[in-house]
Order: structure tokens, then sequence, then C-alpha cells
């Protein structure tokens, strides 16, 4: 094959992957965390997406392009669904059933969804991370298709649950989780608005700094300025004094050869009239 029919070949081999969809199409992905503890292979449908039959990472994280339609599942059981990310981008038992995380943690639906959750994980501790066996999405996929506190034990007997924990129990690692994640979001909030406030200081010091530089040059502009119109001035009045004694000495040499002058006089006339006296 010539070079020619070769390029025009994997010319028309990368625009048929592109047509395809062949490029990355995750670029404008948003992530968000299902949590009680993380729970992880859960099933998850990305609705407004039109993608179905996802399911959550090892930290609990799904993704979805557009997070307006977002259900969550075990198996066939629906657990509920949210219509917007959370602002910090995690998903409690609260946002499913609709109610807010702080107080809604004494509700009772949510205190049975902790439960439930708990006691599917597949090694019986949420400590560490609630797993969701393949096995026990199947055996659950037999009972019914929407959540409901009041067929929990239903939901537990199904999947033969070897850890069930109480409503007190649910409840207190339901409420741990949630402390620690909002006090790690107000930490990092904080330490972004230290931040903040650092360049701010660092900034206003560089300014500062500039305006102190600036004031010290126009100081020692107007010192040199000063300094010189005193020399100006000392030279002026330096050369006036000068002029002056030049002047009075001009004076005084001129009155000291007048006096001189009439005094010789006054000498000549007296000398004369005594000459004159004594031809006399």
């Amino acid at each position: 094959m010539s070079t020619k029919k070769l390029s025009y070949a994997l010319l028309l081999a990368t625009l048929t992957l592109a047509g395809c969809g062949g490029g990355n199409t995750t670029s404008n992905t948003s992530t968000g965390y299902f949590v009680d503890s993380p729970v992880i292979n859960a099933d998850y449908d990305c609705i407004a997406d039109n993608n179905y039959n996802k399911t959550t990472g090892a930290d609990g994280s799904f993704n979805c392009i557009d997070m307006s339609n977002v259900r969550f599942r075990i198996g066939n059981l629906t657990l509920g669904e949210i219509h917007t990310l959370p602002s910090d981008t995690y998903v409690f038992p609260q946002d499913l059933i609709g109610v807010a995380r702080d107080t809604g943690i004494n509700n009772a639906k949510v205190i049975a969804m902790a439960q439930l959750l708990q006691s599917l994980d597949s090694d019986g501790n949420p400590e560490n991370g609630i797993t969701i066996a393949k096995e026990t999405k199947i055996a659950i996929a037999e009972t019914k298709t929407t959540f409901n506190p009041a067929d929990l034990t239903v939901y537990q007997d199904s999947t033969s649950a070897f850890h069930k924990p109480t409503c007190t129990q649910a409840k207190k690692h339901l409420e741990q989780t949630y402390q620690k994640i909002h006090h790690d979001s107000h930490s990092h909030d904080t330490d972004h608005n230290s931040h903040d406030t650092t360049h701010d200081t660092d900034h206003n010091s560089h300014d500062t700094t500039h305006d102190t530089d600036h004031n010290s040059h126009d100081t020692t502009h107007d010192t040199d300025h000063n300094s010189h119109d005193t020399t100006h001035d000392t030279d002026h009045n330096s050369h006036n004094t000068t002029h002056d004694t030049d002047h009075n000495s001009h004076d005084t040499t001129h009155d000291t050869d007048h006096n001189s002058h009439n005094t010789t006089h006054d000498t000549d006339h007296n000398s004369h009239n005594h000459d004159t006296n004594y031809k006399q």
C-alpha cells in the first residue's frame, strides 16, 4: 500500500472512531459519595444521562454528567433519589429520605435505612466501610422494590444478615460519620480562609513596605532639596556679606583717605599760619 493510501486509511479510521464516541467523554462528569460509612458496590442510575446499572466505587463514589436525577439501589430495592448534588458532594440516608442532615438523624426512616445498610455489610463491620456483596443484591431482589422501614426485618432475613444493629447503634454510627465529614469540611473551609487572610496580609505588608519606601524616597528628596536651598541661601548670604564687607572696607578706606587728606590740609594750613606769624 502506498504512503498516500495508508495515510488516508488512518485518517478514515480516526474519523470513524470519533463518530462512534471514541474520544474522552468524561471531562464534564461530576462525582459524589454515597455514605453511612462509604457504601461500596451499591447500585445507582444516572437517569438524566440515560445511563443505568452503575455501581459505587471503593470510596462510595458515583459519577454522572447530570446530577439532576440520580437513583440509588441495592439490587432491585430502590433506596431513594437525589435531584441535585449536595455542595459537599456527600449523599447521606437523610438526603435520600429528604430531611435535614442534623435534625433528620432522629428520623425513623433515616435510622431504619442506616440499620439496613449496616446489616448488609459483607464483613459485619461498618467502621471499615459498608460493602454490598453480589449475593446480597441477588437475594434482596426478591423483596419489594421501594424501601419501606416497616419491611426492615424482611430485607435482613432475605439476605441472611448476621449483623443486625439496633436503632441506637445504627444512629450512633451514622451520627459519627456525619460529624466527621462535617468537621473535615469545616476544617477545609477554615484552611482556605486562613490562606486568603495570609495572602491579604502579605499583600498589605507589601503595599505598606512600598508606601514606606516611596515616602522615604520623597523625604530624602525633600531633604536634599532643602539642603540645596539652604546651601544656596548660605552661599548667597555669604556673597552678600562679602559684598557688604568689601563695600564697608571701601567706605572705611575712603573715609580714612579723606580724613588723612583733611588732616594734612589742616596741618599744612596751620604750618603756613605759623610761618606768617613768625615773620611778623
